[in-house]
């Protein structure tokens, strides 16, 4: 066995935060958690303290000293819902500040940690929302070479793009430095899919607008996996799409959807989704072909769920004999990515 490392996690109570702590202590790694519901634990470190932080003990400096070993990896997972809420000038700033200011106070601990406690690896999250309005040649796909230009006229990309750059200053250190764009996470009780299904189990959420716009997506399983990567693999850095290698049009992924979920599919008309969401609406009716392509390949990675199907009879637990369906509650409860 490898030997341990010691992980700092900014957002690391967040749902995809939850998931990589407890599979990184599973794999005899040892994690320190940025977080608002700090109380005083050696593991933890108050979130607000750490922000008030900057003129007094450095957070790489304080978690090394409470866990009594040097901080190797730092990776930042933390923003708020992109969806819940609609885009109010002052919800946008929310969504800025949360990813934007909470990655620059982490590259700024960095940066100011002593040369000999400096962490080795930045793993920085990012969005496949950085290609929204950008038009696209159905026959290509946007693959981790691609450089722009990006559409900063539109919110998500540019949001993308700023908090991709706020942890660019790393290149300039001895810390490695990597991006994932996460896409739309599968997983049996948060993510993409209970946004999915309709209350009252009969119906689900179908096409949406032509449904001819593309929907990358990936297992929570893989994406976990490729954070955990980008933290072991040191010849790994630059910007990697959490994507799946399966990238279906929308309208073929609602349709399978339907079939594994065992519901009726209600199609969304664009004017509706527009009425509805407003200018979040973009997010469901553009969609680009994104690959994990060519640098998620040849690091090596191994995608457990690489078909949509495979990923939803998982989610949807249609791997019993007969595909004997769970029922509603079970599916959805005491599973191994709930967050803690």
């Amino acid at each position: 066995m490898k030997s341990p490392l010691h992980i700092l996690i900014g957002g690391g109570t967040s749902w995809i935060g939850s998931n990589l702590r407890q599979r990184l202590i599973d794999k005899g790694h040892h994690v320190t958690t940025v977080d608002r519901r700090s109380l005083g634990r050696s593991d933890s470190i108050n979130w607000n303290e750490f922000f008030k932080n900057s003129a007094g003990q450095n957070a790489i400096s304080l978690a090394s000293k409470n866990m009594n070993m040097p901080v190797d990896a730092v990776v930042s997972l933390s923003g708020a819902p992109i969806m819940d809420k609609p885009w109010t000038q002052a919800r946008k700033n929310e969504l800025r500040d949360s990813r934007i200011l909470a990655t620059e106070q982490l590259v700024k601990h960095i940066m100011h940690a002593p040369e000999a406690s400096k962490p080795v690896t930045f793993v920085g999250a990012s969005a496949t929302g950085i290609f929204n309005g950008i038009q696209q040649d159905e026959s290509n796909r946007f693959d981790e070479n691609y450089a722009g230009p990006f559409n900063h006229e539109e919110f998500v990309s540019k949001l993308c793009c700023d908090w991709e750059a706020a942890s660019k200053p790393l290149e300039e250190t001895s810390t490695r430095r990597v991006i994932i764009r996460i896409s739309p996470v599968l997983s049996k009780i948060r993510g993409i899919v209970p946004k999915l299904l309709i209350p009252g189990g009969v119906f689900c959420v179908g096409r949406i607008g032509s449904g001819e716009q593309r929907f990358p997506w990936i297992h929570i399983h893989d994406l976990v996996e490729l954070f955990i990567s980008a933290i072991e693999n040191k010849g790994m850095s630059g910007v990697f799409h959490g994507v799946s290698p399966q990238c279906p049009t929308q309208a073929e992924f609602s349709s399978l959807f339907a079939k594994k979920s065992g519901r009726v599919a209600v199609p969304l008309p664009g004017f509706m989704a527009k009425l509805m969401f407003g200018e979040r609406s973009s997010m469901l009716l553009d969609g680009a072909n994104v690959a994990p392509l060519p640098k998620t390949d040849e690091c090596g990675f191994k995608f457990r769920y690489s078909d949509l199907e495979t990923a939803l009879d998982d989610i949807f637990c249609l791997d019993y004999p007969n595909n004997t369906r769970l029922s509603q509650k079970s599916q959805f409860s005491q599973k191994p990515d709930q967050q803690s």
